[in-house]
């Protein structure tokens, strides 16, 4: 999966480790790739986190969540996921929700 892939509206990229994703081969056969840090997008003081929880494990699950002012207790809006078809649809529905925050 490539960063460019998705339309990050004005939000900007400061982590991305998923370039060796790929979103037709199955979760079993990608487990060493996944781990807590996978992604973020900042937002002005708003941040789009990706990770997978446990590491490295394959009955893990991705969490997605939409943090601000380093709130990390606290998230405007967090996803449970398991599919890697999932992915795209929860991170632009993460994109629409840090947007939004980013300017209140």
């Amino acid at each position: 999966m490539k960063q460019a892939d998705l339309q990050w509206k004005s939000g900007v990229v400061t982590f991305w480790d998923l370039d060796e994703l790929n979103l037709s081969e199955s979760i079993e056969s990608q487990v060493e790739i996944l781990k807590e840090d996978l992604m973020q997008v900042q937002y002005g003081d708003t941040v789009l986190d990706l990770g997978w929880h446990p590491d490295f494990n394959s009955q893990g699950q991705f969490l997605l969540s939409v943090v601000k002012s380093r709130d990390w207790e606290n998230p405007i809006w967090q996803v449970r996921f398991r599919e890697l078809s999932q992915l795209t649809p929860k991170l632009n529905q993460g994109v629409e929700i840090a947007e939004r925050h980013a300017s209140n």
